[in-house]
């Protein structure tokens, strides 16, 4: 496919919702490349090795893109790569307050807000994001990138910013198989639930940005359903031609970080026992309690 500079497709999801499975299995297609989490943050992401098995340190791959955020300016709020603009130099705690405001102006009015207000922080850091998706899709050598770091505030900043954004990908998980994971990161179910609505609710909001951006959603469960369905309408909607990718990555040349998905073959399936062997019938009435009007929405049952 020729292209100028290579396309940009946005993951938007919370934790706990197979992402990193997600990416390795759209990388199994001839044109798409993901780095997963992409972010590394060394106090964590250093116990997590890429999925080539080596520590990040001693990738090629990741020691490249370390490289690169040396140039771009370096660790930024603990990260190698800011999710926002640089806009409080001294301050990346105030820089993503700023960045929050100037992105719901943005929002709200339809403009490139930060750009204007920022220029030169701007335009640092989309070029910064363009050098990252350039420098992966060379690695790869394929022409669409898919980021999979899920962050909301670098969503919001590249939009607020101008930077082009080919589609959205929103993946949902239900509730209450999120609400079952949580828990064991130590998220009691009602601040689980709370944080599934609230995330939820402003991703559907937000992601189309007023229009200017095309979103996919896709549960996961429909994608452990019917896999081959769901990812035939999910490559339309990315204007990609039809592949089989329902077979095991090749971990080791997709370079990816993220949760360990060491063994998946390629098919998705549910995550665990599901819920129902999770959750007593009282916690799962819980969830629905909170989450039911948004869960009728995106297409889920209540019982």
């Amino acid at each position: 496919m020729a292209a100028t500079e290579p396309r940009y497709f946005a993951l938007l999801c919370p934790s706990f919702h197979g992402a990193t499975m997600f990416s390795a299995l759209m990388s199994n297609h001839s044109q798409i490349c993901s780095a997963g989490d992409g972010n590394p943050r060394p106090k964590g992401d250093y116990r997590f090795p890429c999925t080539c098995r080596r520590k990040i340190d001693e990738c090629d791959f990741w020691i490249g893109l370390k490289q690169l955020s040396e140039r771009t300016g370096g660790m930024w709020n603990g990260a190698w790569f800011p999710t926002t603009p640089r806009l409080v130099p001294a301050s990346p705690r105030a820089s993503l307050l700023v960045a929050k405001a100037l992105t719901g102006v943005a929002f709200a009015t339809g403009r490139n807000v930060m750009s204007a207000a920022a220029p030169g922080a701007a335009r640092d850091f989309t070029g910064m994001v363009r050098s990252y998706v350039d420098y992966c899709t060379r690695y790869h050598a394929k022409s669409v990138f898919l980021d999979g770091e899920k962050s909301f505030s670098k969503y919001g900043s590249l939009q607020a910013c101008g930077f082009p954004i080919d589609g959205a990908i929103h993946l949902v998980r239900d509730p209450r198989a999120f609400a079952a994971s949580a828990r064991k990161r130590g998220i009691d179910i009602a601040s689980a639930s709370r944080l599934w609505r609230r995330l939820h609710r402003r991703l559907s909001d937000v992601a189309p940005w007023r229009g200017r951006t095309p979103v996919h959603r896709i549960r996961y469960e429909d994608l452990v359903a019917a896999p081959e369905r769901e990812l035939a309408s999910l490559l339309a909607f990315m204007g990609l031609g039809l592949e089989h990718l329902t077979r095991p990555p090749e971990l080791g040349r997709q370079h990816l970080i993220g949760n360990n998905i060491r063994g998946f073959d390629g098919v998705p399936r549910q995550m665990g026992d599901g819920w129902r062997g999770a959750l007593t019938d009282h916690e799962a009435e819980a969830v629905v309690r909170q989450c039911g009007s948004l869960m009728e929405t995106l297409g889920y049952t209540l019982s």
